[in-house]
């Protein structure tokens, strides 16, 4: 097999023309590009000697990459913050159409622009949740006023129900609805169900354009910010997730992932570290974390998951 003179290449990108291929068992041979200022190893790979169409090596391959990164950073630059998405939408709010509609175990309601102030319609429902001509319920001079009255009851996210189809306009509510709900995920201890109710209204609210981090979740042992998982509301973070974790019978646990199957594997230490035993029999098991009680299953791709119980 010819060996590439890869210096020349990592020359034309401005690289360092430090560059190795090794050839291994007339089968394969192995690229490493190094970073030309530190001799730092950036990437390695192989790929097959004999081949039609050799393909990209690595400098194509990092700069490709590299390309892409930019354009990913670019495009998040463009997107918006929750100030900017409520001030687009309030310039462009429509007169007597819905901004957003929302119910409870007996009316629906339905706030509106009128060009001058807000108005919140209410409407009776029958047994089979059709409607009933409406009827003006409140009045509010401005938008703010409005939200400060649904959250006046603590438990509004629970007593009330967002409809997202009859919701024409909510972005205008963008910001006040999701700092809302960050707060309350970061200051309360949420039950399962209310995390449902509470991702059935954010998810309303969350416009395609909005930038990334705006919608926050936290370690439910610390409450650091974590990234968001929706599959997993209660996760703890990676420091919570290092700590000691101990059985219910005050041993010393450790979990992984068994090995081909999937699955969730535990193993029981003693004080010393000595392992006392394993065992792979359940999908998901108790354990305390500066004793609070928490559950580790097997994660949905692989991994192990820690959330609170």
């Amino acid at each position: 097999m010819a060996l590439k003179n890869l210096t020349v290449l990592m020359e034309n990108y401005g690289l360092s023309p430090k560059g190795s291929m090794i050839k291994r068992n007339n089968d394969f041979f192995a690229e490493k590009l190094y970073d030309a200022k530190i001799g730092t190893l950036i990437r390695s790979g192989e790929s097959l000697a004999f081949t039609a169409d050799r393909g990209e090596n690595l400098v194509e391959r990092h700069y490709a990459t590299l390309k892409l990164q930019k354009e990913s950073q670019r495009k998040e630059t463009e997107k918006l913050s929750l100030s900017d998405l409520e001030s687009i939408h309030k310039a462009v709010l429509k007169k007597d159409e819905p901004i957003i509609s929302f119910f409870d175990e007996f009316y629906r309601y339905k706030l509106i622009y009128t060009g001058i102030h807000f108005e919140i319609l209410i409407y009776s429902l029958n047994g089979k949740d059709s409607e009933s001509i409406p009827a003006k319920l409140s009045t509010f001079l401005n938008i703010e006023d409005f939200w400060k009255e649904v959250t006046a009851d603590p438990n509004w996210f629970m007593a009330l129900s967002i409809h997202q189809q009859e919701s024409l306009q909510p972005f205008v509510l963008s910001r006040k609805v999701i700092e809302t709900l960050n707060s309350l995920k970061k200051e309360k201890e949420l039950s399962y169900g209310q995390h449902e109710k509470i991702y059935a209204w954010e998810k309303v609210f969350i416009h395609p354009d909005l930038k990334a981090g705006k919608v926050k979740q936290f370690c439910s042992n610390c409450t650091k910010e974590v990234k968001y998982n929706l599959r997993y509301p209660k996760y703890i973070c990676s420091i919570c997730s290092s700590k000691d974790k101990y059985s219910q019978e005050g041993m010393l646990l450790e979990f992984y992932n068994t090995d081909l199957s999937g699955g969730l594997k535990i193993i029981y230490k003693d004080i010393h570290g000595n392992v006392l035993r394993e065992d792979d029999s359940k999908a998901e098991f108790l354990c305390l974390i500066d004793g609070k009680e928490f559950t580790a299953q097997e994660a949905r791709f692989g991994g192990i998951v820690i959330q609170k119980k």
